[in-house]
């Protein structure tokens, strides 16, 4: 959101680049720099650069991880100025504090993309550059026809003058453009005038992923670069005991062997060894030829059994909520540690030189790993530069950074350049996880069969602990990751954050939180606390429905009596989804809301489960009202992956822990649904002139529920423990 103490005239940086064209910038945290020629570059803010070609390169502040972002970026900055799609290219921002995300949870990494904020929080930033910019264009082209810039339009990257219909390209007018003071109130588009925003363009990075050419960071390659392979102790917090340095360095191609320190904060896991080679094959049979033995360990001989006695205890803790005749619900829910599982494993490229450090980054927060290398390396900032390549996949994993302080520390000791890659089983193993959860929901009704009173206890390991600048939150055993979808006022949700309460209205309710430190690291995943929460109130809800004998639908319609916009998302669900028709034999039909940074999602769901109990998905359908939005095909897709990633996890996801050691490595342990297990998806936009919301995790929540809801309706078989699994339905 804007600064409020910001003058529309700070929006807009104007400046010459070497006579290629204008510059355009946006600050919001310093005086605005007015047709300088000696500003330079990195100083600027959010920028466009115009050359004389009539290109347009917009540099963009989300971090590209498979979203689409620098797509719908882009799409918004050309609309407001009226450029042609063709004329727009796309590159990553530098680290720079004008970058930095103005939201909730953004100081949290600074710049980069997190808690599906990259929209929300540049949606009106962009409007002004691109507004400011179109205004300058045409302004430059009036004064050069010497007529008023009401005769004046913008259009398909060229300023017209109507009455005459001459034109010039917006790279003719660049250089007049950057000699012109910003407008103190660029006017933004109509909504009805929209041509771009709003539509299906095709994302800007298709081409470039179709023919190889798009880099990720696994594809950075310089001269005398060393290729490492990574072993680090399976328990976490384990130290090295013994490994055969002389055996690894017989291997062809193998450098160097370099041992890394365990680590206190973050995910990896403890001490380890790194091989050093020519290639990433001969790395890892320098690896397999090193025999690495490990010791000791925080969790030392922890197991799965182990870990659910301490969820157990810690809710016997907090203890049940006082009892009377008309409690109804007195149930438990729990969901198992989750891995990110990306297709990208841990990668990080780094070379550091007495008087510069180069880090290739595929991070979600690129600021912070700036200043970790500043830290390890000592240099001054001016010399520290991050890259930041697209990334495959993340749903939070990327927000672990000891993997760059691992590959940095390693780089500042060879002084040549190194690439360090994780495989599967390290990456996989090596945490950090979604938490496990366990959580207690006692409910008394009136005599109308609504709840009139709402107890919630949830025990769960922080994930505030495990990053430095929420820390301090978890010494007050307070968590706001945590807990978002719960239902209630209570404190975490008067913080200034989207949606963080699950939209029910329930009177008296109340919540209780503690954090079980189990020894293990977590941290964000895809929708974080409002996945296992949302799975909580929207099982308990539905329970409490059958029960009275009300329909699951109208039951939640009266909880939202006070909220027209999520009835409305709810209301065409039902019809979407032909909610009430009859439907075959074994099958069943289960519905859920969730709600995620001001995007509302509800589904329902159909199953069959065969006279064997073999389930199966056959229909989702997925309402959302994510406020205005930039791309459909985009959200849809997001949508569509959260879906799926939310079956899979609710199916058969699980990492579990023997003798301390994580069990999964790969995926043919860590199961997730295949191909063959897709259902039909459908997912319906609902129009909306509502601030854009946040759609990356949104239609993740409401996925758990709703099938476990359904499963009931097919086999009268309540779930309550994630994942299915081997669990009997029939």
């Amino acid at each position: 959101m804007l600064n409020e103490n910001l003058t529309r005239r700070t929006f807009l940086k104007v400046t010459t680049l070497a006579g290629t064209g204008v510059l355009v910038g946006c600050s919001f945290s310093t005086q605005p720099t007015l047709s300088s020629t000696t500003q330079k570059e990195e100083h600027l803010g959010l920028w466009v650069k115009i050359s004389s070609d009539n290109q347009i390169i917009l540099t963009v502040p989300g971090v590209e991880m498979g979203q689409g972002i620098h797509t719908a970026h882009a799409m918004i900055l050309a609309e407001e100025m009226e450029a042609k799609w063709g004329d727009i290219s796309v590159v990553h921002a530098p680290v720079n504090p004008e970058f930095v995300a103005d939201m909730p949870y953004g100081f949290m990494l600074g710049q980069g993309s997190t808690g599906s904020m990259s929209i929300v929080a540049w949606w009106d930033k962009l409007r002004f550059v691109g507004a400011g910019c179109r205004d300058i264009l045409i302004k430059a082209a009036s004064e050069e026809w010497q007529v008023p810039s009401k005769e004046c339009k913008a259009k398909n990257s060229k300023v017209i003058h109507v009455p005459s219909n001459k034109e010039l390209s917006y790279g003719q007018l660049a250089t007049k453009a950057s000699q012109i003071d910003p407008p103190s109130d660029p006017q933004f588009k109509s909504k009805l005038d929209y041509k771009l925003v709003g539509k299906s363009i095709p994302r800007v990075d298709i081409p470039s992923k179709i023919n190889g050419s798009l880099k990720f960071g696994t594809d950075v390659r310089i001269p005398g670069m060393l290729y490492g392979a990574i072993s680090q102790s399976p328990i976490f917090n384990g130290k090295v005991k013994s490994f055969d340095e002389a055996a690894a360095m017989k291997i062809k191609g193998v450098e160097n062997v370099i041992q890394v320190e365990s680590m206190e904060d973050g995910g990896t896991p403890g001490a380890g060894v790194v091989v050093l080679a020519d290639s990433t094959w001969h790395a890892i049979k320098g690896l397999e030829a090193l025999k690495v033995q490990f010791e000791g360990g925080k969790i030392l001989g922890f197991n799965s059994k182990k870990i659910e006695e301490e969820l157990d205890a810690t809710l016997n803790d907090i203890g049940k909520s006082e009892i009377t005749e008309k409690v109804y619900l007195d149930e438990e829910y729990s969901g198992q540690f989750l891995s990110h599982a990306c297709i990208e494993p841990l990668n990080c490229t780094a070379i550091v030189k007495d008087d510069i450090c180069e880090v290739w980054a595929p991070a979600q927060g690129v600021n912070r790993v700036k200043e970790i290398a500043i830290d390890i390396t000592g240099l001054d900032e001016e010399k520290v530069i991050v890259h930041t390549p697209h990334i495959g996949g993340s749903f939070g994993r990327k927000q672990d950074f000891n993997y760059f302080e691992i590959t940095l520390k390693i780089a500042t000791k060879v002084r040549k350049p190194v690439q360090l890659v994780w495989s599967r089983e390290q990456d996989m193993r090596g945490g950090f996880f979604r938490p496990v959860n366990k959580s207690r929901i006692q409910v008394e009704i009136g005599d109308d069969g609504m709840p009139i009173k709402w107890n919630k206890q949830l025990a769960v390991p922080s994930i505030a602990a495990n990053f430095r600048e929420m820390s301090p939150l978890a010494i007050f055993d307070f968590d706001p990751p945590n807990i978002g979808g719960t239902v209630g006022d209570h404190f975490a949700a008067q913080m200034d954050y989207h949606d963080f309460s699950h939209p029910y209205e329930i009177p008296n309710a109340d919540f209780e939180y503690s954090n079980v430190d189990l020894g293990i690291p977590v941290g964000p995943w895809r929708a974080v606390g409002h996945v296992h929460n949302t799975f909580y109130v929207e099982s308990a809800i539905d329970e409490i429905a059958h029960k009275v004998n009300q329909d699951p639908l109208d039951y939640r319609l009266k909880l939202l009596a006070n909220k027209p916009r999520h009835t409305k998302v709810m209301q065409l669900l039902a019809k979407k989804a032909s909610w009430g028709k009859a439907i075959p034999k074994n099958h069943g039909r289960g519905i859920a809301m969730g709600v995620y940074m001001s995007g509302i999602a509800a589904q329902a769901i159909e199953i069959s489960v065969n006279n064997r109990g073999k389930l199966k998905v056959e229909r989702v359908d997925c309402v959302i009202d994510c406020g205005r939005y930039v791309n459909p095909n985009i959200i849809k897709s997001q949508v569509e992956g959260g879906i799926i990633m939310g079956l899979s996890s609710t199916i058969s996801e699980k990492i579990t822990f023997e003798k301390g050691q994580v069990v999964q490595g790969n995926f043919d342990e860590y199961k997730i649904i295949r191909m063959k297990d897709i259902p039909e998806i459908n997912i319906h936009l609902i129009e909306s002139n509502e601030k854009p919301g946040g759609i990356g995790e949104t239609g993740n929540p409401p996925v758990a529920p709703a099938l476990t809801n359904a499963i009931f309706a097919a086999t009268g078989k309540r779930i309550r423990k994630l994942p299915i699994g081997k669990q009997k339905l029939v």
